[in-house]
């Protein structure tokens, strides 16, 4: 093997991985987000703020929609 074709093949490695470790990242705090509003949403309810619980909530059925493209 050539120099070339091992820094060709592994670019390429480093590109993939790069990718799907994006991805990864994305993925999770989108996920820590919606857990930690629905959490901070059901706080506020318990609590008495039923108007700032439904009001977050709403947030984040506007993320989601944002997010899926509905």
């Amino acid at each position: 093997m050539t120099t070339q074709t091992i820094n060709t093949f592994y670019c390429a490695f480093c590109a993939w991985v790069s990718k799907k470790a994006n991805s990864l990242w994305e993925k999770t705090t989108y996920t820590l987000k919606y857990v930690g509003t629905a959490r901070a949403a059901s706080q506020l309810a318990s609590a008495g703020y039923h108007e700032a619980a439904k009001s977050l909530m709403m947030d984040l059925k506007t993320m989601e929609q944002e997010r899926w493209g509905k």
